[in-house]
């Protein structure tokens, strides 16, 4: 099941830029003109697991080569997925690690002199400088090139064309992928991530990340966001009138006043806080940063999240690290669940991995009164545009559910099977017929009534409805 917001919220957007959690990139190998023009490719199948590559063909077999253009990490990475605790998709020699984005197949090693030079071996993994382990940091200049210091570890984000293979740094987002021709400025309104050149959308104006006392685009500077550690893309002001829209001058923890948007006014802007401070625990509501025990709290307003949401203040290594009750899933501390009575409410049980998923079905279920039936986020009632559900498509943008599945090629939006939270004139359906959980399919008696090319009427999950021939 999709969750309705990249890993570490609001916060980790900012910090690392905004991307899908897809697949690695596999461009093909006849695309060499979109590697960027200093990108060298090494001898086909060479470059071992975990390490830096830069075209398809330079992983040894079985691995994907993460391109530095295809994803925007610098220098790219040769990754082979695994299970955590199961080595056997690794090849010979290595072992399945968890890193700061997926478990992947790395090296085995006791001590530096077992890794293949420039590799170094870090709690019993060979790791690239610039490759994918975590690299633990208290500042910036702990961190190699390609890298900087964030929540005491070393993310990968690139801060000038050097950092970068390709020598195309995006300054809006920190990735490898060159500037960005399409997208409203820095400040300009937006309705998601997509509408801005930085990919970010914030408190609906373009916002864009950078690490603290890093560069920023458009003349801005990168100040603190609040007293969160994280980078944001300001102007310098003496007052409010010297800001933008709604942001307002305010010192930041570093003792700076630089305009901040509404969420992080001193006074607390838009945040209602729900709790005693420093008290709700990953995945239970929130509507400040001070109700939560790590700090950091994706309010509904943010995230869309219904009831908002904390969250961790580092990735998760294993179970133990999460408490009582929850699991580690994809580095997120999330409230392990039997049933949907386990989860906070607008939150459901995947049956997938029994782990709550912030997925409102009913407008009852958002503070703000408003939940999309397409995203199932809660919002302001402002519908996105886009194609409607199992229109085919290419980019997430594309949809009204905000989602394009990679499978189908389609936009599809997922609900609950016994809420039914599926737009007016859709059904939720369970394709194995026994998931608590499905996607939203239009009802159907023949194939006539099946507008939408491609799809025609079956019966699935107990209903006959239009799904993809």
């Amino acid at each position: 099941m999709r969750t309705a917001a990249s890993p570490m919220l609001v916060l980790a957007a900012l910090a690392v830029g905004s991307c899908s959690s897809s697949a690695p990139s596999t461009t093909p190998p006849d695309a060499r003109a979109d590697l960027g023009p200093a990108v060298q490719c090494a001898q086909p199948n060479t470059i071992g697991d975990g390490e830096p590559c830069a075209c398809p063909t330079d992983c040894t077999y079985g691995a994907a080569c993460e391109t530095e253009m295809g994803m925007g990490r610098p220098y790219g990475h040769c990754l082979r997925f695994c299970t955590l605790g199961d080595d056997s998709a690794c090849s010979s020699g290595t072992t399945c690690r968890q890193t700061l984005h997926e478990d992947v197949c790395l090296g085995a090693c006791t001590v530096t002199a077992d890794c293949q030079y420039p590799l170094e071996c870090r709690d019993g993994a060979c790791c690239a400088p610039k490759g994918s382990c975590e690299i633990p940091c208290v500042q910036h200049s702990d961190c190699p090139q390609g890298r900087y210091c964030f929540q005491s570890t070393c993310v990968p984000s690139c801060m000038t064309d050097d950092d970068c293979q390709n020598h195309q740094c995006n300054p809006y987002s920190g990735f490898c992928t060159g500037i960005p021709t399409q997208g409203a400025g820095l400040f300009e309104s937006c309705l998601r991530g997509e509408d801005c050149l930085s990919g970010i959308c914030f408190n609906y104006v373009c916002v864009a990340s950078c690490p603290v006392g890093g560069l920023c685009p458009e003349n801005t500077i990168c100040g603190e966001l609040g007293d969160s550690g994280v980078g944001l893309c300001t102007t310098a002001c003496r007052t409010s009138a010297d800001c933008v829209g709604d942001f307002t001058c305010e010192t930041t923890g570093s003792g700076e006043r630089l305009c901040q948007p509404p969420a992080f006014t001193t006074d607390g802007g838009q945040e209602v806080c729900k709790a005693p401070a420093s008290t709700v625990l990953p995945g239970r509501p929130c509507g400040c940063d001070a109700d939560c025990a790590s700090g950091i709290c994706g309010t509904e307003e943010e995230v869309g999240w219904p009831g908002g949401g904390c969250v961790q203040a580092a990735p998760c290594l294993d179970a133990s690290s999460c408490g009582v009750g929850y699991v580690c899933s994809q580095s997120m501390c999330s409230i392990h669940c039997q049933a949907e009575s386990d989860c906070p409410k607008g939150w459901l049980c995947s049956s997938d991995d029994n782990t709550c998923h912030p997925l409102c079905q009913a407008d009852a279920e958002c503070d703000s009164g408003h939940c999309d039936r397409w995203t199932h986020r809660c919002s302001d009632g402002t519908e996105l545009p886009g194609k409607g559900n199992l229109e085919p498509c290419t980019h997430d943008w594309d949809c009204k559910s905000d989602f394009c599945n990679s499978f189908l090629s389609r936009c599809t939006s997922e609900c609950s099977i016994a809420l039914q939270g599926c737009p007016t004139g859709l059904t939720c359906v369970s394709a194995s017929g026994t998931s608590s959980n499905g996607r939203c399919y239009q009802p159907c008696n023949t194939n006539a009534d099946c507008s939408t090319p491609g799809l025609s009427c079956q019966f699935l999950g107990g209903k006959s409805v239009c799904v993809p021939d």
